[in-house]
């Protein structure tokens, strides 16, 4: 498929597709899930009734039929301001944990999800905001965006995977700075820093993020579940266990239809030229 196919595919999709709801906070079009967060009112705050709703939307966009993709984004004027506080202040320790164990359930299953899962960000993304983000396999960012963590700001210390995402998305040096002085950048400085792959007009953003989205699904949701599991390893293992580690899982990948049926294809074009 050519870039100005692409283009035109996502086009289509924006303009025509009727979509199908999956849960209170999702929909899909075709190849694509979209999980809206719908709290607008508090900037949407991540609560533990959103967190388990993202968590069902993902397991049913994953079991769809056609489906390859997701784009996560918020309503109103902002992406999303972080967790609750008024849940994180109301319910004692237990309840932080209660939260934040969701939100780190939310975090890892986007991240080994076999769906590409891209977050669409316009306004505020803030504390819980750009860690759900940091989870994404892409990152696209209306001119209005803006990123920070901010945990400190309120008295709070990261939760959802900023220590840990962050320095492996920007460097040690930025990432102190954006945890330690709870600032924020623009948009553009996050492309800059490798926080947002693109940065678009804000009228243009889901169109973009679809866009881009296509680019990367190929309609194989095997190969693609093998490749991020490859790419979530990277941390956590050693260089020669990682070189390992592709063979092996390659090696296992040979049995699939994926494998047989795409490079017998491959070949099979190559010796009709």
């Amino acid at each position: 498929m050519t870039v100005e196919d692409t283009v035109n595919e996502a086009a289509v999709h924006l303009a025509a597709a009727p979509r199908e709801r999956i849960n209170q906070l999702c929909e899909h079009d075709g190849r694509i899930a979209w999980i809206t967060l719908s709290r607008p009112e508090r900037a949407n705050a991540l609560d533990s009734e959103t967190l388990e709703l993202i968590l069902d939307a993902l397991e049913r966009a994953e079991a769809t039929p056609g489906v390859e993709a997701i784009i996560l984004h918020g309503s109103g004027q902002h992406f999303c301001a972080g967790a609750d506080l008024n849940e994180l202040l109301g319910n004692g320790p237990g309840g932080v944990r209660k939260l934040l164990d969701l939100f780190r359930q939310v975090t890892i299953r986007i991240e080994q999800s076999h769906l590409v899962v891209a977050a669409a960000v316009h306004g505020a993304a803030r504390a819980g905001g750009i860690e759900i983000s940091l989870a994404c396999d892409i990152v696209i960012a209306a001119k209005s965006a803006t990123f920070g963590d901010a945990h400190l700001s309120k008295g709070l210390l990261p939760g959802g995977g900023s220590t840990v995402r962050l320095p492996r998305a920007i460097g040690w040096q930025r990432a102190k700075w954006l945890i330690l002085s709870a600032e924020s950048i623009d948009a553009q400085t996050a492309r800059d820093w490798g926080l947002a792959f693109d940065v678009v007009d804000d009228a243009d953003l889901l169109a973009a993020a679809e866009r881009h989205l296509l680019a990367m699904t190929h309609g194989d949701t095997e190969s693609m579940r093998r490749a991020k599991m490859l790419l979530s390893m990277v941390d956590e293992q050693n260089f020669s266990d990682g070189l390992e580690a592709e063979i092996a899982t390659l090696e296992e990948h040979w049995k699939s239809e994926s494998f047989q049926s795409g490079v017998g294809a491959f070949l099979s074009r190559r010796t009709t030229k």
